[in-house]
């Protein structure tokens, strides 16, 4: 898997082998073959769907999931958690609105206003090492180090 952060240019292999398996590229493929959101989302390696709520907005459909994450992301092999996230979505051709509304999460269905405006699916991510969303070692070093490489204005 590559993954680049904090906008720079500099693109970076994660794990093992930077290539999916045969048997998870099937997966990633016939998920992505589907129409069905729940389908799709279940093909998204590491993305683990917690459950589906009634939403109050018609014509949509609202999840709760968690996503794998590095502690550490200079670290590859290092502490992992589950990063908890909720998507309200409408359609595969519909604009993506990210809110992230800080410390907390809120699991249940709301539309924030550009979604609306836009008629939008709208991802809602927890902050990193807030709630649930944190490693099991707490370690707040990590968080400030993840801040301090995005940043070059960054002092300690």
């Amino acid at each position: 898997m590559l993954m680049q952060a904090c906008g720079g240019s500099a693109v970076e292999e994660s794990g093992p082998s930077s290539a999916p398996s045969v048997q998870a590229a099937g997966v990633m493929k016939s998920g992505l073959d589907s129409e069905d959101i729940y389908t799709r989302l279940l093909s998204v390696p590491g993305l683990t769907v917690v459950s589906e709520q009634v939403s109050p907005f018609p014509g949509t459909r609202f999840f709760q999931f968690y996503f794998e994450q590095l502690a550490d992301h200079r670290n590859p092999n290092g502490e992992r958690f589950q990063l908890r996230g909720t998507l309200l979505h409408r359609s595969v051709a519909a604009p993506v609105v990210l809110y992230s509304g800080g410390y907390g999460l809120n699991s249940r269905p709301f539309q924030y206003e550009p979604t609306a405006l836009l008629g939008a699916n709208q991802l809602s991510l927890e902050h990193r090492f807030f709630g649930p969303s944190r490693p099991a070692s707490n370690d707040w070093t990590l968080l400030r180090r993840a801040a301090k490489s995005c940043s070059p204005s960054w002092r300690s």
